[in-house]
Order: structure tokens, then C-alpha cells, then sequence
């Protein structure tokens, strides 16, 4: 369901972590990030951070 560089954000994202803190541990721009997490939440049919969390356990 998910790319590979999607699972890492989505477990980074479950896990708490900020976007800003993935673009660090990940060494991606702050714009591809973004893009990989509205892509996880229209995946989902999600909205936001919680209903993303709520889906995915």
C-alpha cells in the first residue's frame, strides 16, 4: 500500500516525530515530506495527524 519512503515517514509520523524531524533523520527537503504526508493521508482518506494514527493501528 505504501512505498518504502512512505513506511519510513509513517512510522517517524506514528512515532511522534515533526516533519522537520523527518526531513533531518531522512535527509529530504521540507516540500518532499509534505508531499509524502498529504500522500499517506489521502492513501488513508485521513485529514490529519490523528486520524492518520487512529487508521494505521
Amino acid at each position: 500500500m505504501f512505498a518504502p519512503q512512505e513506511r519510513r515517514v509513517a512510522k517517524a509520523l506514528l512515532a511522534g516525530a515533526s516533519a522537520r524531524d523527518v526531513t533531518q533523520d531522512m535527509g529530504r527537503s521540507l516540500n518532499t515530506v509534505r508531499n509524502q504526508v498529504a500522500s499517506l493521508y489521502a492513501k488513508l482518506g485521513v485529514n490529519d495527524r490523528l486520524s492518520f494514527a487512529k487508521r494505521l493501528k
